[in-house]
């Protein structure tokens, strides 16, 4: 192909071809097809011999770059990427392969620097390079590997506002980090905390442009500087905060969120600034140490008597699936333990209980350990592999072990990695894994206990030496223990969290003192987990349906469902758009139909009722709600209804286009459910998106009836 000599040039320099190198033009060309065809060395020989003639090319020192990449040379690439950008330092394709090299080698702060410089030299030129967004998203997957999802999350944010790019790897990356499974407050969109108005405006000016042109480190100083004349100013110490996080200092970002959440006089404000200290400071609880422990077994047989005839155990084979679950960490063995194991302080009760067992009383930390048993294998001997073992029980543990074992001498090995855990956070998710190893417990009230029991008993570090009870009545920490609860409920978002963190909200007296206008001239962002502090049924219908939609965004169930019940009790409100009324009445269809949730086929029966009425009501597609009938019918196992249901779909609603999923997931079990002789009496008459659709045989329909969907193993 043709170089397009009125293209820009691709070494950054910001002229087009023509009036920057037209004499490369051949250059270009012939490097072009060698990429094409893949002949990168031959291509990377080409750019060599050309910059040993002239070595003053940007376009060629671009390719230079470009292809020391492609070949994995990260050394070769560095230099040639130093160079480059060293003979021009104003491109900005110069500056994001700087990025690249330190990114490559794992020199994450560099690279943001450069692409921020990046940046700036792009707005010299006023054009954005595609290899710019490249560097973008290549940093933003590391940061993410890393676990710097604020960092990376503010990187593409940015980037897609400067390019608009919808469907591109910057929107893909932004989806991906939006829906991961960190709590809402790390992945989100972060709101600055200040206010749009003439108090701010010259701060915002300055701040707005480090921050857009990854300046954070000057904007942290900047920030600081500022609160060193005004130390009150609660809203630029939640400002701090957020530039810390993107920073990757999270400790620092949490003392500066302390601080903004006990300076604000607003009651809402001050919480949602609290619940970030919470999330990025250890104060959920006192912190207990553990260890990893291996002990060698010289009889196996004997090892494994005793662990499966004490009570203080609890121990199972499990599958793959569950064994991921109880031990999810990195493991190196090439075959499952014949045992997985719980270490308990005590036995449990005997019996099965619709009540706690693991945590039916207040006390000490009742799982002392977990383990996996290995017996014998070709090259290696049988052990006993412990994982978070509790440091200060570890002599308890030895002597156990040697009980089991029946000697004195034991060849015991401990991990010198000490690892800290929230006790509240530990608590919760031995209650998960025990139930792993004993199906009768229920993890559900095991959760209920501890939050409605143990969790008042405890003491936390941002409360003093008060109890969580204590603290509710002290107005001096009252504002903490509800950052407390609302990060559990953010940190877990299910409902056996939810629901006993907000009955003790209630036993405890919680509420906002103040109310907090929302005016989207004054939030810059307005982020989803505010509404976390707000009353939704005040919402104003406009934010309302802004809320519902981030909560969409980030696929965050639980507060999705309580904005979807809060949109259809406004359903008749004209300020409430019907589609946003019939995507409420999916959701909440969706969610009574997940088996977790327990709920009863009536009250989904009435919500479908009840939305498809006002669907046709608005003539909007409802055949989604349909669908929700047919899993009605099916768990009655009516297959009368279920030919029905399937038949007035397909007749009526086969061309909305969110049915289509659902037509092919009945064909899908259809296909499963029917036996070979049966599967010869149906025939395929259409094939749509390569799902066939079965109908009855043509000689079964007379006289030009319509034929009908053919239920395998209901016709």
């Amino acid at each position: 192909m043709a170089i397009d000599r009125f293209a820009l040039c691709p070494g950054g320099t910001g002229k087009k071809i023509k009036f920057c190198h037209s004499e490369c033009v051949g250059f270009l060309e012939k490097i072009q097809k060698l990429m094409e065809s893949e002949q990168l060395r031959a291509a990377l020989q080409l750019v060599d011999q050309t910059l040993a003639r002239d070595p003053n090319r940007a376009c060629v020192w671009s390719f230079k770059c470009l292809l020391e990449r492609a070949t994995g040379d990260v050394e070769q690439f560095a230099k040639a990427a130093e160079e480059f950008s060293r003979r021009f330092p104003k491109s900005p394709i110069a500056l994001a392969e700087q990025s690249f090299s330190h990114i490559i080698r794992g020199n994450v702060t560099e690279a943001i620097t450069f692409l921020g410089q990046s940046i700036d030299a792009s707005s010299e030129q006023r054009m954005l390079y595609t290899r710019q967004a490249v560097a973008a998203v290549t940093i933003g997957e590391t940061l993410a590997d890393y676990g710097h999802i604020p960092a990376a999350t503010e990187i593409l944010t940015i980037f897609l506002s400067l390019m608009g790019e919808q469907d591109s790897p910057l929107k893909e990356l932004a989806t991906e980090l939006a829906t991961s499974r960190e709590v809402l407050e790390i992945r989100e969109m972060q709101w600055d905390g200040l206010f749009a108005t003439d108090r701010y405006r010259q701060l915002l000016e300055v701040c707005d442009h480090l921050a857009a042109h990854l300046r954070w480190q000057e904007l942290e100083n900047h920030l600081k500087e500022y609160l060193n004349r005004e130390p009150e100013d609660a809203r630029v110490w939640h400002y701090l905060g957020v530039v810390q996080m993107w920073l990757m200092n999270y400790q620092a970002a949490g003392e500066s969120f302390a601080r903004a959440g006990e300076l604000e006089k607003n009651d809402r404000l001050s919480v949602f600034s609290l619940s970030r200290a919470v999330l990025f400071s250890p104060i959920l609880g006192s912190g207990d140490k553990f260890r990893n422990v291996t002990v060698v077994v010289d009889d196996p047989n004997r090892l494994k008597e005793a662990i499966l005839s004490d009570r203080r155990v609890l121990a199972r084979k499990l599958d793959v699936d569950k064994y991921r679950q109880m031990f999810s960490g990195q493991d190196d063995e090439p075959v499952l333990p014949e045992l997985a194991l719980a270490v308990l302080r005590r036995p449990l009760p005997d019996g099965e209980s619709e009540g706690a067992r693991l945590y039916a009383e207040i006390g000490e930390m009742p799982v002392i350990a977990y383990a996996r048993y290995y017996g014998r294998q070709t090259d290696r001997p049988a052990r006993l592999v412990f994982e978070d073992a509790l440091e200060s029980e570890l002599e308890w543990l030895k002597e156990l072990v040697k009980g089991w074992l029946g000697s004195d001498t034991i060849e015991w090995s401990v991990d010198p990695n000490v690892n800290e855990k929230s006790r509240l956070v530990k608590l919760l998710s031995d209650a998960t894994r025990i139930c792993l190893l004993e199906p009768s417990i229920s993890f559900e009230a095991e959760w209920a206990s501890l939050i409605g029991k143990w969790l008042p008993a405890m003491t936390f570090k941002c409360i003093g030496d008060k109890s969580l009870a204590e603290a509710a009545k002290d107005p001096q920490k009252r504002r903490w223990v509800m950052a407390l609860l609302i990060s559990l409920k953010s940190r877990f978002g299910i409902r056996w969290v939810v629901d006993p963190v907000d009955e003790l909200w209630r036993q405890f007296g919680l509420g906002f003192e103040d109310d907090l206008t929302l005016d989207a001239k004054l939030f810059r962002r307005i982020p989803l987990s505010l509404v976390r502090v707000l009353d939704v049924p005040k919402l104003p219908p406009k934010f309302l349906g802004g809320f519902y939609s981030l909560a969409k965004q980030y696929e965050e169930t639980y507060l999705l469902q309580q904005l979807a019940h809060e949109v259809l009790r406004r359903k008749d409100d004209a300020e409430i758009p019907p589609e946003l009324v019939r995507s409420a009445y999916l959701e909440l269809m969706e969610g009574l139909l997940d088996p977790a949730n327990r709920s009863s086929l009536e009250q989904l029966t009435e919500l479908v009722k009840e939305g498809i009425a006002f669907l046709e009501k608005h003539n909007l597609p409802h055949g989604m709600l349909h669908a929700a009938d047919f899993h009605v019918a099916l768990a009655r196992t009516d297959h009368n209804a279920v030919t029905s249901v399937i038949e007035h779909i397909l007749r009526e609603h086969e061309n909305e286009k969110d049915i289509t999923q659902f037509i092919r997931g009945f064909l899908a079990l259809a296909a499963q459910m029917t036996p070979p002789e049966e599967e010869k009496k149906g025939k395929v008459l259409a094939e749509a998106d390569g799902v066939d659709i079965f109908f009855t045989p043509k000689d079964s329909t007379a006289g030009g009836a319509p034929k009908k969907i053919w239920i395998p193993g209901a016709d």
